[in-house]
């Protein structure tokens, strides 16, 4: 299975003159960093799944304690969920700029 950086790089060039001022370089550096997520561990894994899917919608019913009946209703998305040797595996990519031990943890909890 093939990845490509949304078709070639001449796709991005091609939109740059529409963007705004510091948009070029904005584009540049997203390009880099999907050629390095391309080029990493989890990036050669992905090339090699058999199935992948993105931005995956999911709704979770979850009751209180002591009730059988759902009380509320979690909405979400995954960023990536692919198969690998077997195993299913999810990436949500996280951009934080402060890293918060335990910030995520009922999120990882619902996948």
């Amino acid at each position: 299975m093939a990845l490509s950086l949304f078709g070639e790089k001449y796709f991005l060039e091609k939109k740059l003159h529409k963007l705004p001022y510091d948009a070029p370089l904005l584009a540049q550096e997203a390009f880099r960093v999907a050629q390095d997520f391309i080029k990493s561990p989890l990036g050669r894994e992905l090339r090699e799944a058999s199935k992948f899917t993105s931005e995956f919608k999911f709704l979770l019913p979850l009751s209180s304690y002591g009730t059988k009946e759902p009380s509320f209703l979690i909405e979400g998305s995954m960023d990536l969920i692919y198969e690998y040797k077997g195993a299913c595996v999810i990436v949500d990519f996280k951009v934080d700029r402060k890293k918060v031990r335990g910030a995520h943890l009922m999120q990882m909890a619902c996948y």
